[in-house]
């Protein structure tokens, strides 16, 4: 079962990045300390709650996103959009 919270994240995520980019206000509310980088706590923040095993997946999912780029421990905004969408897939299943 899903919580209209759970819901409402799901459709936002859905529409935060396309193919292209990531849309800049959906970084810059991830990017809390607005150093134009978003670091784990940001990213597991920004994400919000995910369920039981919600903590688990963010930490897999900027973990493997990081490990991918320049593993510096932070997502730039091309990172970011490739971490949203990883989110979006084993979230939302595709």
């Amino acid at each position: 079962k899903l919580t209209a919270d759970e819901l409402l994240r799901s459709l936002a995520l859905d529409g935060a990045v396309d193919d292209s980019a990531v849309d800049a206000g959906v970084f810059k509310v991830f990017d809390r300390n607005s150093n134009g980088k978003i670091d784990a706590g940001e990213f597991s923040a920004g994400l919000g709650p995910l369920g039981p095993d919600g903590e688990g997946a963010k930490r897999y999912i900027f973990n493997r996103v990081n490990r991918l780029t320049d593993s510096n421990g932070q997502l730039d905004t091309t990172d970011f959009g490739t971490a949203l969408v990883l989110a979006r897939t084993i979230i939302l299943g595709y």
